[in-house]
């Protein structure tokens, strides 16, 4: 799946380069927004893993217009020495997305900001659940 988000996302970044937008960017936002929530409710649609294959490449394409796009409006609402920080206000907002999603994904509502283990940390070790056993294994 990772795979095909990613792929998608890199077709959507190249073809959203070669156009010459004439909308501004903070009219194009919401749209792009619009199209990936419409594929990923597609994706939790989906009957088989090539149909949800096909869902997530088609919400790939959305992802890179949607972060560079992101870019585009934090940089025109920003004071010209404030740029940069309203650049980092994405970078920080895309990372949180991600690690939140990330653990509702793998199935963490304990609350705990760990690596699935139990004891909180990060220690690149998750647990895996083999008829009705569990075991510690590495991740990476």
């Amino acid at each position: 799946m990772l795979a095909a988000l990613s792929a998608g996302s890199a077709v959507g970044g190249l073809l959203n380069g070669a156009v010459a937008w004439r909308s501004a960017a903070g009219t194009r936002l919401p749209r792009q927004a619009a199209g990936l929530g419409l594929a990923l409710c597609g994706a939790g649609l989906a009957q088989g893993l090539g149909a949800l294959t096909l869902a997530v490449a088609v919400a790939g394409l959305f992802v890179s217009p949607l972060i560079t796009t992101a870019y585009l409006v934090a940089d025109e609402a920003a004071a010209p020495d404030a740029r940069v920080r309203a650049g980092d206000w994405v970078n920080t907002a895309v990372n949180a997305g991600s690690t939140a999603s990330g653990g509702v994904l793998r199935g963490d509502r304990r609350g705990d900001a760990g690596d699935g283990d139990g004891d909180g940390g990060g220690g690149g070790a998750g647990v895996r659940r083999t008829r009705g056993t569990e075991a510690s294994v590495p991740l990476a």
